[in-house]
Protein backbone atom coordinates (compact mmCIF):
# COMPACT_ATOMS: atom_id res chain seq x y z
CA UNK A 1 0.00 0.00 0.00
CA UNK A 2 2.74 2.43 0.81
CA UNK A 3 4.33 1.34 -2.20
CA UNK A 4 1.63 1.85 -4.77
CA UNK A 5 1.37 5.70 -2.53
CA UNK A 6 4.96 6.26 -2.83
CA UNK A 7 4.93 5.72 -7.01
CA UNK A 8 1.65 7.71 -7.47
CA UNK A 9 3.15 10.73 -5.44
CA UNK A 10 6.25 10.14 -7.84
CA UNK A 11 3.98 9.90 -10.71
CA UNK A 12 2.33 12.77 -9.45
CA UNK A 13 5.85 15.01 -8.85
CA UNK A 14 7.22 14.16 -12.26
CA UNK A 15 4.23 15.05 -13.67
CA UNK A 16 4.37 18.20 -11.87
CA UNK A 17 8.18 18.96 -12.54
CA UNK A 18 7.11 18.59 -15.96
CA UNK A 19 4.86 20.78 -16.38
CA UNK A 20 6.69 23.42 -14.31
CA UNK A 21 9.43 22.96 -16.61
CA UNK A 22 7.34 23.66 -19.42
CA UNK A 23 6.05 26.65 -17.88
CA UNK A 24 9.78 28.16 -17.55
CA UNK A 25 10.43 27.33 -20.74
CA UNK A 26 7.56 29.34 -21.78
CA UNK A 27 8.58 31.95 -19.97
CA UNK A 28 12.08 31.58 -20.15
CA UNK A 29 11.20 32.41 -24.37
CA UNK A 30 8.77 35.20 -23.63
CA UNK A 31 11.33 37.22 -21.94
CA UNK A 32 14.17 36.78 -24.52
CA UNK A 33 11.63 37.93 -26.93
CA UNK A 34 10.77 40.94 -24.82
CA UNK A 35 14.58 41.62 -24.13
CA UNK A 36 15.55 41.11 -27.92
CA UNK A 37 12.69 43.93 -28.37
CA UNK A 38 13.44 46.35 -26.10
CA UNK A 39 17.72 45.60 -27.41
CA UNK A 40 16.64 46.23 -31.17
CA UNK A 41 14.12 49.31 -29.39
CA UNK A 42 17.28 50.96 -27.60
CA UNK A 43 19.33 50.62 -30.67
CA UNK A 44 17.10 52.34 -32.89
CA UNK A 45 16.66 55.10 -30.42
CA UNK A 46 20.22 55.74 -29.92
CA UNK A 47 21.29 55.63 -33.72
CA UNK A 48 18.23 58.17 -33.77
CA UNK A 49 20.07 60.00 -31.24
CA UNK A 50 23.50 60.34 -32.79
CA UNK A 51 21.93 61.05 -36.22
CA UNK A 52 20.60 64.06 -34.46
CA UNK A 53 23.57 65.29 -32.90
CA UNK A 54 25.25 64.64 -36.27
CA UNK A 55 22.73 66.70 -38.17
CA UNK A 56 23.19 69.60 -35.34
CA UNK A 57 27.29 69.23 -36.14
CA UNK A 58 26.55 68.98 -39.85
CA UNK A 59 24.47 72.37 -39.49
CA UNK A 60 26.53 74.16 -37.12
CA UNK A 61 24.01 74.31 -34.27
CA UNK A 62 25.25 71.53 -31.83
CA UNK A 63 26.27 72.83 -28.42
CA UNK A 64 29.07 69.88 -28.73
CA UNK A 65 30.18 71.86 -31.90
CA UNK A 66 29.48 75.47 -31.47
CA UNK A 67 31.50 75.91 -28.12
CA UNK A 68 35.13 74.41 -29.44
CA UNK A 69 34.35 76.67 -32.72
CA UNK A 70 33.99 79.96 -31.15
CA UNK A 71 37.03 78.60 -28.98
CA UNK A 72 39.36 78.15 -31.80
CA UNK A 73 37.48 81.31 -34.02
CA UNK A 74 38.50 83.17 -30.54
CA UNK A 75 42.41 82.01 -30.70
CA UNK A 76 42.56 82.49 -34.29
CA UNK A 77 41.56 86.43 -33.95
CA UNK A 78 44.13 86.88 -30.86
CA UNK A 79 46.84 84.72 -32.91
CA UNK A 80 46.27 87.33 -36.15
CA UNK A 81 46.25 90.20 -33.96
CA UNK A 82 49.36 89.52 -31.92
CA UNK A 83 51.13 88.75 -35.41
CA UNK A 84 50.06 92.21 -36.43
CA UNK A 85 51.03 93.72 -33.37
CA UNK A 86 54.47 91.85 -33.76
CA UNK A 87 54.86 93.07 -37.40
CA UNK A 88 54.49 96.66 -36.65
CA UNK A 89 57.08 96.78 -33.98
CA UNK A 90 59.44 94.45 -35.98
CA UNK A 91 58.61 97.57 -38.91
CA UNK A 92 59.19 100.59 -36.81
CA UNK A 93 61.73 99.02 -34.44
CA UNK A 94 64.22 97.65 -38.17
CA UNK A 95 63.31 100.66 -40.31
CA UNK A 96 61.46 101.15 -43.84
CA UNK A 97 64.57 99.23 -45.49
CA UNK A 98 63.18 96.13 -44.10
CA UNK A 99 59.76 96.77 -44.41
CA UNK A 100 58.91 95.20 -48.00
CA UNK A 101 60.62 92.17 -46.57
CA UNK A 102 58.01 91.84 -44.21
CA UNK A 103 54.70 92.26 -45.73
CA UNK A 104 55.59 88.44 -46.71
CA UNK A 105 55.20 87.74 -43.12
Amino acid sequence: EEEEEEEEESSYDEEECAKRRTECARAMIDLERQFVKLREQLYQERITQVQQRLDGVRRETADEYKKPLADLEEMCRIRDSVADVYKQCRVSRNGKDEAPDLALI
